[in-house]
């Protein structure tokens, strides 16, 4: 269950996240280490989570331990995804491209959610007013602390459930076919590009969905057989993925060009 709040505090987590991974980025590329980086830039406004995840980040780089480690001990902190691209960037050497990425991403989000709750926000108000005044006759009648406990239960019920509805709407925008598939495509191409093992390659892929029934099909093939077929057998027969992806594999597979193939897929999948 979530409160209107909680809804609302998404829509300042997806912000932070992607100024957060955008500051990151750009001191990351211009040459300084991470602990400096995390240390000196702080996040504006930051949400709470968000600026605990950063000073986790910070204090665990500057003692010298991997960022893999610091995302495995704090999951909660980081969506599924969101730690697999992490763990990816840092171990193929690409943690530049995954800071991007993320960033690109949570900007998206916030663009989403922001529309969202502008378009929440009429019948939001307007239920709010509803609640106040469908009670009314009671208070005409000259029974306020009747009226007084309908207004104070049903303002309850609203704020508590009324967050329901926006988060819906947000998980079944992260969870949305095309975004999922976009972000495997995305992965995999840079994996593979990155010279990661087959087998590490696909589970990352499969991780950065975030979607159960992917990492589940993918896990179902034993780590020699991820490193040992391509790419385009292991995903086959998973029913999210569709023939148009399984094909760019193939063709990706073939020729070697990754980018080409897969990353413009990506483009296409997050432009619908």
């Amino acid at each position: 269950m979530a409160t209107i709040s909680q809804a609302r505090q998404a829509v300042a987590t997806a912000l932070s996240k992607a100024e957060l991974y955008r500051m990151w980025h750009t001191g990351f590329h211009a040459g300084l280490t991470h602990g400096k980086v995390l240390d000196a830039m702080g996040v504006r406004d930051a949400s709470p989570a968000v600026e605990q995840l950063r000073s986790r980040l910070q204090q665990g780089t500057q003692r010298g331990r991997t960022i893999a480690s610091i995302v495995q001990q704090h999951a909660r902190l980081v969506e599924p995804f969101e730690g697999a691209l992490l763990r990816f960037g840092e171990e193929s050497g690409s943690l530049e491209a995954s800071l991007k990425t993320l960033a690109e991403h949570f900007a998206l989000e916030h663009r989403l959610l922001t529309r969202v709750w502008a378009k929440l926000t009429y019948p939001l108000i307007t239920s709010f007013l509803i609640i106040c005044i469908a009670p009314m006759p009671q208070l005409v009648a000259g029974n306020v602390a009747t009226y007084l406990l309908a207004v104070a239960l049903g303002v309850a019920v609203w704020y508590s459930f009324g967050g329901v509805v926006v988060s819906a709407l947000a998980a079944n925008y992260a969870n949305r076919r095309e975004f999922l598939l976009a972000r495997l495509a995305r992965t995999l191409a840079m994996a593979i590009e990155a010279g990661l093992p087959l087998d590490r390659a696909v589970v990352l892929a499969a991780e950065s969905t975030g979607h159960p029934n992917i990492i589940a099909h993918v896990g179902q093939r034993s780590s020699q057989l991820q490193a040992s077929q391509a790419a385009s057998e292991t995903f086959t027969g998973c029913p999210l993925i569709p023939a148009e992806m399984i094909a760019a594999m193939k063709v990706a597979e073939v020729s070697g060009d990754f980018s080409g193939s897969l990353r413009k897929l990506a483009e296409l999948y997050d432009g619908r």
